[in-house]
C-alpha cells in the first residue's frame, strides 16, 4: 500500500507543473465538472486521503477486539486495503487527466473501478469472520454468529453482482451513476433487513 502512496506522490509532485492553477475536483451525476480547488488541494487531496486510508487498516487489526477472527481472513482483508488505496490513486490520475483535458465523463471513467472494489467486497464478505470493523456490522450479525455466517455469504453474492452490474456503466455512461449507486444501495437495505429476519428467526 505504500508503496502505491509513495508512487502516486512522486508523480504528482513531477507533473505538479503541467496542471492549472485550478483543478476539478467534484463530478456531478452526469459526470460533468460542478467543482474546483486550488492546485494545491486539487493535486494532493486524493494521495493524503490515501495515506489515511492506509493508516486506518494497518492501525484496525491492532485496535480490533476479535483480532482472532479477523486474522482468519487476514489475506482478504490485506487486498482490500490494496485495492482501496489503488482506486484512490486511479482516482487521483483520473481527476489530473481531466484537469488537462476537457470533455472527461468522469463517471464513465469511474465505473470499470468501482466494479472491480465492489466485487472483490463480494469476495471478502464471503471470508469474513465475526468481528466489529470489518463486514456487515449489524446488531443482529454482531449478536449471532449464525447470521453473520447466513448474512455475509448472501451479501458477498450481491456485492458480486453490483460490481458485474457497475461495470455496465462504461459502455452505458448516461446510466453510469445509477448502474453504480443503486444495486449497492438497494442490496445494502436488503441486508439490513435481511439480517433482522434471520435474527428473529433463529430466535423463535
Amino acid at each position: 500500500m505504500w508503496l502505491i502512496v509513495l508512487i502516486t506522490i512522486i508523480s504528482t509532485i513531477y507533473f505538479y507543473d503541467a496542471l492549472p492553477d485550478v483543478m476539478p475536483i467534484h463530478w456531478n451525476a452526469a459526470g460533468e465538472v460542478n467543482g474546483y480547488a486550488p492546485k494545491l488541494i486539487g493535486a494532493f487531496l486524493l494521495p493524503i486521503m490515501a495515506i489515511f486510508v492506509t493508516l486506518i487498516f494497518l492501525i484496525i487489526p491492532y485496535i480490533e477486539p476479535n483480532k482472532k477472527n479477523l486474522k482468519k481472513f487476514a489475506v482478504q482483508y490485506n487486498t482490500l486495503g490494496l485495492i482501496l488505496v489503488a482506486f484512490f490513486a486511479y482516482l487521483h490520475y483520473l481527476v489530473m487527466f481531466a484537469s488537462i483535458v476537457e470533455q472527461v465523463n468522469m463517471m464513465r471513467l469511474i465505473s470499470p473501478a468501482i466494479a472491480i472494489l465492489f466485487f472483490y467486497v463480494g469476495v471478502l464478505l464471503t471470508k469474513a469472520k465475526q468481528n466489529y470493523t470489518v463486514g456487515i456490522r449489524t446488531p443482529w450479525t454482531l449478536a449471532n454468529e449464525k447470521v453473520w455466517e447466513e448474512t455475509h455469504k448472501k451479501g458477498g453474492i450481491l456485492f458480486k453482482i453490483s460490481g458485474i452490474i457497475a461495470i455496465f456503466g462504461l459502455i452505458l455512461p448516461s446510466y453510469a451513476f445509477i448502474l453504480v449507486i443503486a444495486p449497492v444501495l438497494i442490496f445494502t437495505i436488503f441486508l439490513f433487513i435481511y439480517s433482522y429476519y434471520l435474527f428473529k428467526k433463529l430466535k423463535k
